[in-house]
């Protein structure tokens, strides 16, 4: 019986492995069901070899889809961290860009506001802590300007404000006293 089982199984088609069960069926005194599942049901328990093998592949073939959900799994994970890392160094790549961009940009306005006073200075850049800004100070700049230019130097910074936003933010404060441009005495003795 477990021969025509097999060789109905190689037959390709399940109406003909159902033929070859029932005629191995006939062969064997028994009566067959034509009824899959009771058929199926009855083959597995007159053979306990062949309840056996199926469990057996029932066992390999729950174990394969496993690996295969795994694998599956692994793969998705690993592509998501691949577009992940390349969409991280594509902003990082940016940020550095803009960042060189507008460092350029604040060169050019201390250029352009140092040509106009009698005296320009850079200090440190405070950090956002001291500003209450989250971006980064790119340009510390104090500039000594005489009082009958400081309309025309606070027209030049407001077009320079215009010019170069939104990449940089440019403030203009003051007037302040000139302590950036005197040297004061630190008092022991020397200037």
């Amino acid at each position: 019986m477990a021969a025509a089982v097999v060789g109905g199984y190689f037959l390709g088609r399940w109406h003909k492995a159902r033929w070859a069960l029932a005629l191995a069926g006939l062969a064997a005194g028994k009566r067959i069901s034509t009824n899959p599942g009771v058929l199926i049901g009855q083959l597995l328990d007159s053979s306990p070899q062949l309840r056996g093998l199926v469990d057996e592949m029932r066992g390999d073939l729950t174990e394969a889809g496993k690996n295969a959900v795994v694998a599956a799994a692994s793969n998705r994970m690993g592509s998501l961290t691949d577009r992940l890392q390349q969409q991280t160094d594509a902003v990082r790549d940016r940020d550095t860009r803009d960042l060189a961009d507008a460092a350029a940009r604040a060169r050019q306005v201390h250029l352009a506001l140092t040509g106009l006073a009698d005296h320009s200075t850079e200090h440190p850049p405070q950090p956002p802590e001291a500003t209450g800004v989250r971006d980064p100070m790119l340009l510390n700049g104090a500039y000594l300007v005489h009082r009958s230019r400081e309309a025309g130097f606070a027209r030049a910074v407001r077009d320079l404000r215009e010019q170069h936003a939104p990449v940089l933010r440019l403030e203009l404060t003051g007037p302040w006293p000139p302590y950036s441009f005197v040297d004061l005495p630190t008092g022991d003795g020397a200037p």
